[in-house]
């Protein structure tokens, strides 16, 4: 067993993860619906492994796969954790209850301009983390201009998301100090923090951001302007 754990450090970082994971869904109990929806649907997003690695890093899955089920669990925990990161504040803007059609209708526009961008920067060699980086920039400055009011979401989803990806990475990096030699350094910008590529930090900075607006977006939040007062209930599905 111990073994396993010093061979499998991504794995076991994960662990990490699933305890803040755990706790903000506890928190947000309430919310269980859309936090659930905004892990699900982040999923894909494990595909770009097919890129990252081993460009970005060389992770040490249990079994050697394209993508990886850490990688599909790492989607997961992240996508929900960015929504509940937004959720002090959103949790009082969502709707009495879920509307399927514009959900499914808002998530395909997701995945289109994620799958189309990302491929059109592939064909002109834009990849490793500069694909996702751009995407995630474009994406996030769509969002902001069609539904102005979203900028409080991201903004709040940044400050709060990272407090927890720093917190996230202290333990990290405390437990498992060899975690850093997964990296591709000679591949990557060769800059650090707290032992972890400087690209991770950008990583968690415009993930926060894209994400939360993703799924506010999905699930069709509409948020009142500053000067208008605002009704102060805790809409629960």
């Amino acid at each position: 067993m111990k073994d396993f754990i010093e061979s499998h450090t991504y794995l076991m970082s994960l662990l990490i993860w699933l305890f803040f994971y755990l706790l903000g869904f506890i928190i947000f109990y309430k919310n269980k619906t859309t936090i659930l929806i905004s892990s699900l649907a982040a999923l894909p997003q494990a595909f770009y492994a097919l890129d990252l690695v081993p460009k970005a890093w060389v992770p040490d899955r249990v079994f050697q796969m394209k993508i990886g089920f850490e990688d599909l669990i790492f989607c997961f925990l992240a996508g929900g954790l960015v929504w509940m990161s937004s959720l002090w504040f959103t949790r009082k803007h969502l709707l009495k209850s879920i509307n399927y059609k514009i959900l499914f209708k808002n998530l395909g526009i997701c995945y289109l301009f994620g799958i189309t961008a990302s491929t059109i920067m592939f064909w002109v060699a834009i990849d490793g983390y500069m694909n996702p980086f751009i995407v995630m920039v474009i994406w996030s400055v769509f969002l902001i201009v069609i539904r102005k009011q979203y900028w409080r979401i991201a903004a709040l989803s940044m400050v709060s998301f990272f407090s927890i990806w720093f917190l996230i990475a202290i333990l990290i990096i405390s437990i498992w100090p060899e975690i850093p030699s997964l990296w591709s350094w000679n591949q990557l910008s060769g800059e650090g923090f707290l032992e972890f590529p400087i690209e991770e930090l950008i990583w968690a900075v415009l993930y926060s951001i894209s994400w939360s607006l993703s799924i506010a977006f999905v699930l069709d939040v509409r948020l009142k302007p500053l000067n208008k007062p605002e009704v102060n209930k805790d809409i629960n599905y």
